[in-house]
């Protein structure tokens, strides 16, 4: 039996549903599925993250999301003007910088 054909998705947690679903949708411009449910659904180009609500949720020390973008400070400046505070990005081979969603969850963005 082999899993490479079937299709995968991620999956992490946060506190409150409504406030992921706002903060996905609304301020960083994801598509978002599934509303009003158990979880919700990101559709990000292609890939997928379920989005799932945890009564005990305890943000994750890792990242969880990663955003490849073309112009780094364009859009930390963009989220900035939005309200998310976000590390100045990392001068290294690939430029990244961090953040948070509502629940703690680390997110990063890349610049490819």
């Amino acid at each position: 039996m082999s899993l490479k054909n079937n299709e995968a998705f991620g999956s992490f947690s946060v506190d409150d549903l409504e406030k992921a679903e706002a903060f996905y949708r609304d301020t960083l411009g994801v598509e978002v599925k599934n509303p009003g449910g158990v979880g919700i659904r990101l559709e990000l180009n292609g890939s997928s993250f379920f989005v799932y609500k945890k009564n005990d949720h305890q943000p994750a020390t890792y990242t969880v999301l990663n955003f490849k973008v073309n112009d780094l400070n364009a859009v930390v400046a963009d989220l900035r003007e939005k309200g998310i505070d976000i590390d100045a990005p990392d001068g290294g081979p690939h430029r990244i910088a961090w953040f948070k969603d509502p629940a703690g969850n680390y997110l990063s963005l890349m610049q490819v």
